[in-house]
């Protein structure tokens, strides 16, 4: 199941946790990257590269790449497109020697 594309921020991770009072060690950083043919949007084939588990994908950064009809120098179409960002994983809390979280 791919991320809501609400949740993919161009925004950094720092700015990204002070927004909303965490730590940046509450998370695990893991790159995502997206590069192929766009059939449906760019943002939607990066959103499903995303892992479930991300809470946020911070530092997105889109290159779509156009492509002309040949001998058509006004028509273009989205052809391909290249996109990185940073999924947040939250880390799981492990219980203390008395139980507490």
């Amino acid at each position: 199941m791919a991320i809501d594309k609400s949740r993919i921020l161009t925004i950094s991770a720092r700015e990204y946790c002070e927004i909303y009072d965490k730590k940046l060690s509450d998370y695990t950083a893991v790159g995502v990257h997206y590069e192929g043919a766009v059939t449906s949007g760019l943002l939607s084939m990066f959103s499903n590269s995303v892992p479930n588990e991300a809470e946020v994908v911070v530092g997105y950064t889109p290159l779509p790449i156009f492509q002309s009809k040949a001998g058509d120098a006004k028509s273009s179409g989205l052809a391909a497109g290249i996109a990185s960002g940073t999924a947040l994983i939250p880390r799981k809390k492990e219980k203390d020697i008395t139980g507490k979280f």
